[in-house]
C-alpha cells in the first residue's frame, strides 16, 4: 500500500538509516561499527542480501569508492579479501593470542569470492574494463591457491598461505566454492560477450 502512493515502507527507511550511520564518507566506505570507524569485509553483507542497490546512483558511487579504497589499502592483495586494514582485534583474548590476525587482515574465500562477483557487477552496470581485468586477476589467484592447497580453503594469512597455526587450522574444501565458481561464469560470459 506504501508503494501505491509513493511513500517509503519502513524497511526501506530503516536501509537508509543504516547507510546514513554506518558511511563514512570521508575514507569511502561503511564502517565496521558505529565506534569502530574501520571497514570491514563484512559490508558485503549488504551487497548479497540486496542492501545495496548498483541501479541506485548513491549505491553504486558508494561501492565504486568502496572498491577504490579496497584495492588502495591492499585488502584485495595478495588475494581478496582480508577481513579489514586494522591490525587491532576485537576477538576474545584465547584468539588474539593463538591466532592474532583472525579478526584483522585474515584472508576470508567466500568474502573474496562475493567480492570478485561484486566487481563483475559493477562491470556490467558500467562497461569498465577495469573491473573485468580486477576480478579475473583475483579469480586467477585463488584459482593458484586451489592447486597448491588442494581445495578451496576457507581462510589465508595475510600473504595469502594456507591459515594454520598451533591451534586453528583452516578447512581445505568448503561450500564456499560454489560462490567462486559463479563469479568464474560470469568472467567466462563477460570474455565470450566481448568477443
Amino acid at each position: 500500500l506504501a508503494k501505491d502512493f509513493g511513500l517509503k515502507t519502513k524497511v526501506e527507511l530503516d536501509q537508509e538509516k543504516l547507510k546514513k550511520d554506518y558511511w563514512n564518507d570521508q575514507e569511502g566506505f561503511y564502517n565496521d561499527d558505529l565506534k569502530n570507524h574501520a571497514l570491514s569485509s563484512d559490508f558485503l553483507l549488504g551487497y548479497v542480501t540486496g542492501l545495496f542497490n548498483l541501479a541506485s546512483k548513491s549505491d553504486h558511487a558508494r561501492t565504486v569508492r568502496m572498491i577504490d579504497y579496497i584495492e588502495t589499502h591492499g585488502l584485495a592483495e595478495p588475494l581478496p579479501i582480508k577481513y579489514q586494514v586494522s591490525k587491532r582485534s576485537k576477538a576474545p583474548l584465547f584468539v588474539r593470542l593463538f591466532v592474532p590476525n583472525y579478526g584483522t587482515n585474515m584472508i576470508w574465500s567466500y568474502w573474496g569470492a562475493q567480492y570478485i562477483t561484486l566487481l563483475m557487477d559493477v562491470y556490467r552496470h558500467t562497461g569498465k574494463k577495469r573491473y573485468l581485468d580486477l576480478a579475473t586477476n583475483h579469480a586467477k589467484t585463488y584459482e593458484a591457491c586451489i592447486v597448491r592447497d588442494g581445495g578451496f580453503a576457507e581462510t589465508f594469512d595475510e600473504s595469502g598461505n594456507f591459515m594454520q597455526s598451533a591451534v586453528y587450522k583452516s578447512i581445505r574444501i568448503t561450500g564456499w566454492v560454489v560462490q567462486f565458481e559463479y563469479a568464474q561464469h560470469l568472467i567466462r560470459q563477460a570474455s565470450r560477450d566481448k568477443s
